[in-house]
């Protein structure tokens, strides 16, 4: 539900550039509450950023019972980045991150309960320097690839569909 809502708000309110979603599952015991738990960020052709937002911050920042879901579209199709990644890891409340492709395939990214952020930011952190270093895009994309492929080590699921 919440991918094709951010593929419609992109096609319709944002000339299908990226649109970040971000919901709270705190507080949605009934649908008035749910909706105030819910916020959009609409970017342009290559990023979004909740947090320039403050409502979202605030959605971000300050949910305490459960997870917050942070969804957004890739017009390029490209799979998560480093920078999804990075924004994934600096965020504790942040348990889901789920990005829609403009063709709709999707990828997660899922804290669980083993999850061990020191080890994350270790493998973060090589993906970075194998970018850095990178000298062309197939370099970057294993860059990318590299955190995916590792995260587990790190209890991160990634999904792709």
């Amino acid at each position: 539900m919440l991918a094709k809502k951010v593929l419609q708000l992109s096609k319709d309110e944002n000339e299908s550039n990226e649109v970040a979603i971000t919901y709270s599952m705190d507080n949605t015991e009934d649908e008035r509450e749910a909706e105030q738990c819910f916020g959009a960020d609409f970017g342009d052709d290559h990023s979004a950023d909740p947090m320039r937002d403050s409502y979202l911050f605030h959605l971000i920042c300050g949910s305490k019972k459960c997870a917050v879901i942070s969804l957004h579209n890739h017009p390029s199709l490209s799979k998560i980045s480093l920078v999804d990644v990075r924004f994934f890891l600096e965020h504790p409340a942040i348990k889901l991150l789920t990005v829609v492709t403009n063709l709709g395939n999707i990828y997660y990214l899922v804290k669980t309960n083993k999850f061990n952020w020191g080890k994350a930011i270790e493998i973060f952190n090589e993906a970075v320097s194998m970018n850095n270093e990178a000298t062309d895009l197939k370099a970057l994309q294993k860059a990318s690839e590299h955190f995916l492929k590792n995260c587990s080590k790190a209890g991160i699921v990634y999904e792709d569909r």
